[in-house]
């Protein structure tokens, strides 16, 4: 098992891919959006993640 040190924190491995594969979906909904719901879809990234 690979640990990846941060200062503040110790990451499991799986939490890491789990976020990035999260960041990757967002993405590409965020490209594959119409341009007038961007706004909207990014308002409710931000509201999900509060």
């Amino acid at each position: 098992m690979v640990r990846v040190r941060v200062s503040w924190v110790d990451y499991d491995p799986k939490i890491i891919v789990i976020v990035l594969m999260l960041m990757i979906l967002s993405l590409l909904r965020f490209v594959l959006v119409p341009p007038r719901l961007k706004i909207l879809s990014i308002f409710g990234i931000d509201a999900s993640a509060m």
